[in-house]
């Protein structure tokens, strides 16, 4: 997820940029996005291994890793780990930080949608307004 800086209210120049104090302004840290988290095996499939023509088998037997690591990654039931990192970015000549960045930000935007944890971070953001 790529954000535009020109459209971006946190860094919007103008005068007309939302005021973090007003109690109506959603805090963005507690308000995901309308889409829904894309999990980093979503973006490993398509963007990486379907483009290849790159199944499973050949990509986990090119990693040295059991096929299953490579299988619940695709189908969101596994994390994408440091070492799991080093690997695909050796395999597809990116970075580790690529990776861990996707695992990163699906973590985050689950997170967020969690009613649980946003009653929490919406207390604690309460309880800094009144200091």
């Amino acid at each position: 997820m790529t954000i535009d800086p020109m459209t971006d209210p946190m860094t919007d120049p103008t005068p007309d940029a939302l005021d973090e104090d007003d109690p109506l302004v959603p805090d963005p840290g507690l308000v995901d996005d309308a889409e829904a988290p894309v999990p980093p095996g979503e973006i490993l499939g398509a963007s990486f291994m379907l483009p290849r023509g790159l199944l499973p088998t050949p990509l986990a037997r090119a990693l040295r890793v059991p096929v299953n690591r490579i299988t619940d990654i695709l189908s969101g039931k596994r994390r994408i780990t440091a070492q799991t990192a080093l690997l695909l970015a050796t395999y597809f000549d990116t970075s580790p930080e690529f990776w861990l960045r996707l695992q990163m930000e699906y973590d985050l935007r689950c997170a967020r949608r969690r009613g649980r944890i946003r009653t929490h971070l919406q207390a604690i953001q309460s309880a800094r307004r009144l200091r």
